[in-house]
């Protein structure tokens, strides 16, 4: 059914004001004490939500871990020796901050920017699942957003969830809801279960100011 993508609820403004923040502090001044205090953040709501933990792979060890690459004292290399992230060389910082932004930032922004609300999934496949082909059975809008004919105008995030991450403005998700209302309310269980998801997660973006979403290709 093409492209595999995703869609999240976001908030920007976490991501803008916190999220973005440290890591551009780490990547312009070598300082990653503010990713650090990222992921101590992390780590609390990961030990509060074992099932997001199990989700992506990553808990406290593993946080852990990764704050001891970031810091040099856990050994990493990325090409089997030929470079490190030890020792205090342009080599090692640089061998350290790509490992941040490859390895690190998709996990902390998942995190710390797709807010959580009760009943709601706020992560929607929108690349395999049972919903995907009605959809497009039933509208053309729809598939051409889902398939890269249509694109989405908020622009890329700099930091990605996933591969690439594209911003809906509230124009978007206005546009996206209006099709999706157009489109019958599916008699199968199944995918009813996917629809309505889909409507609430339009109906948060719409209606709180810092929430937005975002299209990600896995």
């Amino acid at each position: 059914m093409g492209l595999n993508y995703k869609v999240y609820l976001f908030n920007l403004r976490a991501y803008r004001e916190k999220v973005l923040p440290a890591f551009h502090t780490f990547f312009a001044k070598n300082d990653p004490d503010p990713v650090f205090a990222l992921m101590k953040e992390c780590i609390h709501y990961l030990n509060d939500n074992p099932e997001l933990s199990e989700k992506l792979f990553w808990d406290e060890e593993s946080c852990e871990d990764d704050i001891g690459i970031l810091k040099g004292t856990v050994y990493y290399s990325p090409d089997d020796g030929r470079s490190t992230n030890q020792c205090n060389s342009d080599g090692a910082y640089k061998v350290r901050k790509e490992y941040a932004r490859s390895h690190l930032c998709s996990i902390v922004i998942e995190i710390l920017c797709v807010p959580k609300y009760s009943g709601v999934s706020s992560e929607q496949n929108m690349g395999n699942s049972s919903l995907i082909p009605y959809l497009y059975e039933k509208s053309q809008y729809i598939e051409d957003l889902f398939t890269s004919v249509k694109q989405v105008r908020g622009g890329p995030l700099e930091l990605p969830i996933g591969e690439i991450s594209e911003l809906f403005t509230k124009q978007d998700i206005q546009e996206f809801s209006m099709h999706l209302d157009k489109v019958p309310v599916p008699k199968d269980s199944a995918i009813r279960k996917e629809y309505d998801n889909l409507r609430a997660l339009l109906k948060l973006a719409l209606g709180e100011g810092d929430l937005t979403l975002v299209l990600a290709l896995m």
